[in-house]
């Protein structure tokens, strides 16, 4: 791409999403402004705009390696900062069916941290390049030519004024959609379509000094398989030798307040695994509680008109359920797809080209995560889908090349038509035939049968 020398980036945000879009594109502008609303913390510390850090953040393994990509040895950064480094196949122990899924050593690395930690490490890396230039600005709105649909600037609180920061092009990053329909409706266009599911979660994060932890994972998962279960639970390592223990709760199921209550309901869940590892452990700090109503996806990639030198990233896109690990994950995907569209696409054509190549991958994380947590919103076709990843589920207890298929897929290091070959396919038939057949055996005989059998 043919950048003049005068040209400006700004990203708005400086969460996960607005670093790695920052670190991707900075190589590119002459100039990057990278605008925050929060304060930012000099040593690892949750921002008072991300309420969410207090609970369990996951970066998967695809996720880990664009982020390794986008900050070359960020392994040794995050190592020194106290993340543990994990096999998500051979630490994990994964109670999401009957049985737990199997174990073994696999290509599926990454590390365990707190969300802060993260950012943190993150941070250091992109306030230390050259041409990049931090302010503290509250984002008032986009300046935009209606005539050309160009954005042009960014509104900006200072103090108790405002004013403009020029931009020959803005990353989205601020965590919200509203600014990019904002910017819609201020261009006369139409408000970009979305996909909207209320999921109605609410959290509750504990992190704990000494917790038993069996020699055979350093993490736990436990998920409910049968309908009325609202609670998943995990367990995982982080930094200072702590472990970050979260409640989920679904519908009017609130998540408790309190130490007494945290543990009761982790009395509560499907396996006794994450109560007993904290049975003797001490809750370090206060229980952390956050709700999260619902995710939303704006579908960019159907709007008819879309503004000029302006693209939307992270949970400015599409907002997933941040305890999966999608969120950072995504966002780092995202900041590669960016990097190497630079090389080859103009700034006026770059939003389209970013579509084309992001949406599918948004749109499999987008099913997958309905599918997992949504049970009550889904379509007939998700249904069926539903059924297959039930049956998968099982399976990958006592198979482990379809264990190791899903973590892949679930990783974003394999496309999900890894879970749909032959084989497969063929197991699972089998796996929902063998279900059907207890299922029926299981069914007491009707009342009628019976008493025409006394007759036969």
């Amino acid at each position: 791409m043919k950048i003049k020398p005068a040209d400006r980036l700004v990203v708005i945000g400086a969460g996960i999403a607005g670093l790695a879009a920052a670190a991707a594109l900075a190589p590119f502008f002459k100039e990057v402004r990278l605008l925050e609303r929060d304060e930012l913390p000099k040593r690892s510390a949750a921002r008072k705009s991300v309420p969410q850090s207090y609970q369990v953040h996951g970066l998967l393994s695809g996720g880990f390696r664009a982020m390794a990509k986008l900050f070359p040895d960020v392994e040794r950064d995050l190592e020194a900062l106290g993340a543990v480094r994990v096999d998500f196949s051979a630490d994990y122990r994964l109670e999401v069916s009957e049985q737990p899924w199997m174990q073994d050593r696999s290509h599926l690395i990454g590390y365990s941290m707190s969300r802060p930690l993260v950012e943190h490490a993150l941070r250091q890396r992109v306030l230390a390049i050259p041409n990049l230039v931090f302010e503290h600005r509250r984002v008032m709105g986009l300046a935009c030519d209606r005539q050309s649909s160009r954005v042009l600037g960014v509104d900006v609180g200072i103090g108790g004024s405002s004013g403009r920061i020029p931009a020959d092009f803005v990353i989205d990053a601020s965590g919200r959609p509203n600014l990019g329909q904002e910017l819609m409706k201020s261009l006369g266009f139409a408000e970009v379509p979305k996909s909207v599911v209320d999921f109605q979660l609410s959290y509750a994060t504990g992190n704990f000094a000494n917790a038993s932890i069996p020699e055979a994972f350093k993490a736990v998962m436990t998920y409910p398989i049968n309908q009325g279960e609202r609670r998943s639970g995990i367990l995982a390592p982080m930094e200072e030798g702590l472990h970050k223990a979260t409640l989920v709760c679904s519908g009017d199921l609130d998540a408790p307040t309190n130490e007494a209550e945290f543990r009761h309901q982790l009395n509560e869940l499907r396996t006794s695994t994450i109560a007993e590892a904290l049975t003797n452990a001490e809750l370090v700090g206060e229980i952390e509680r956050f709700n999260f109503p619902s995710s939303t996806w704006l579908h960019w990639e159907k709007a008819p008109r879309k503004p000029r030198r302006y693209l939307p990233v992270g949970d400015a896109h599409c907002r997933f359920n941040p305890v999966y690990g999608q969120g950072m994950s995504i966002a780092a995907i995202e900041a590669i797809v960016l990097q190497e569209l630079v090389h080859t696409t103009d700034l006026e054509n770059l939003f389209d080209s970013y579509l084309h190549q992001i949406s599918p991958t948004i749109g499999e994380i987008w099913k997958s995560a309905v599918i997992t947590q949504g049970r009550e919103f889904l379509s007939d076709e998700n249904r069926a889908a539903a059924q297959y990843q039930h049956h998968l589920f099982q399976l990958a207890s006592v198979n482990q090349v379809i264990a190791t298929t899903l973590l892949e897929v679930i990783h974003l290091t394999r496309p999900g038509s890894a879970l749909a070959t032959a084989q497969i396919q063929e197991l699972v038939n089998l796996q929902m035939k063998t279900a059907e057949k207890r299922r029926s055996a299981a069914q007491p005989t009707p009342p009628e049968a019976r008493e025409s059998d006394r007759f036969d």
